[in-house]
């Protein structure tokens, strides 16, 4: 198993979730809103252009939400991702979309502060500020070949335990966002298989959450398997992607990696590390090259 679950705010589509003292509270709607605007403007005195920006934000997001059978209050982590890519996709300008966050992470801390949800959903969802020019992209059908599953022809265990995570280093750099040390250094203990999410820590103690869709999930937990295998200690601060002497990769030693599953899978086109992350960031976020963007497979 990976790690446990840690309490995240829930993903329940019934319109109640999990008030973080065993009850369960109703749906947040138009109502939450008003008492949200209405303790901005008498608590905080905003003015009323930011009083109009957060009643328009938070009902596109209603709406947003209302059209996946959800109330404001059962929205995850992983759903206000999604309504960014989405949102990103249809050409919303990233600088709109970091505002929607700024005031959907105020009406969740309000939502905390009053006992609605147990945690604020939005506190983990960053928008980028922008990406570089789209020349430094891998092209898509380089992308498409390094993302295959690898083939089941191995010579040993220990090869067949390699190719899988040489494979699951390049996608997760491609699906994740994360940053290439978070890639070389994370742990099995950061991995939370319940809810979906890799935890990274930050230099001042607070925690970001990266979303991991399924296949991403079962890539881990393949390569998890294969490395109790082949010798690797299975404890829950066991690295993921170790060295033969299950030490952490240095990054010249994941560029290496990178570079020899892309000869394997005969692209010989210079993919580094950086360049695999940045086309996973402007994939995900509508900035697409003329080829659809490839899914992890």
């Amino acid at each position: 198993m990976l790690a446990p679950p840690i309490p995240c705010a829930s993903t329940s589509t019934t319109g109640a979730v999990d008030n973080g003292n065993g009850g369960r509270v109703a749906g947040a709607g138009d109502e939450w809103i008003d008492r949200f605007t209405r303790s901005a403007r008498d608590e905080r005195h905003v003015s009323a252009s930011t009083l109009e920006a957060y009643g328009l934000d938070l009902a596109i997001l209603s709406r947003w939400a209302a059209g996946r059978g959800k109330h404001l209050d059962a929205l995850s982590t992983a759903d206000l991702t999604g309504y960014v890519v989405e949102r990103a996709a249809e050409g919303i300008q990233l600088s709109t979309l970091a505002r929607h966050m700024s005031s959907f992470r105020r009406f969740y801390a309000f939502l905390v502060h009053h006992g609605a949800v147990a945690l604020n959903p939005a506190a983990a969802v960053l928008v980028p500020q922008g990406l570089r020019p789209g020349s430094g992209l891998v092209r898509a059908e380089v992308v498409r070949s390094l993302l295959r599953a690898p083939r089941g022809d191995f010579v040993s265990p220990a090869s067949a335990y390699r190719a899988r995570r040489d494979h699951a280093i390049v996608c997760m750099l491609y699906g994740t966002g994360l940053g290439i040390s978070d890639v070389r250094l994370l742990r099995w203990q950061q991995i939370d298989e319940h809810w979906h999410v890799v935890r990274v820590p930050l230099r001042d103690g607070a925690i970001r959450s990266f979303v991991l869709d399924e296949t991403l999930m079962g890539i881990l937990k393949t390569l998890h398997e294969s490395a109790a295998t082949n010798g690797f200690s299975p404890a829950q601060g066991a690295y993921c992607f170790p060295t033969a002497s299950g030490l952490p990769m240095t990054r010249q030693a994941l560029c290496h990696v990178v570079r020899k599953w892309a000869s394997e899978c005969g692209q010989e086109q210079g993919v580094t590390p950086s360049a695999l992350r940045q086309t996973g960031r402007a994939h995900q976020f509508g900035r697409r090259p003329s080829r659809s963007a490839p899914a992890v497979a």
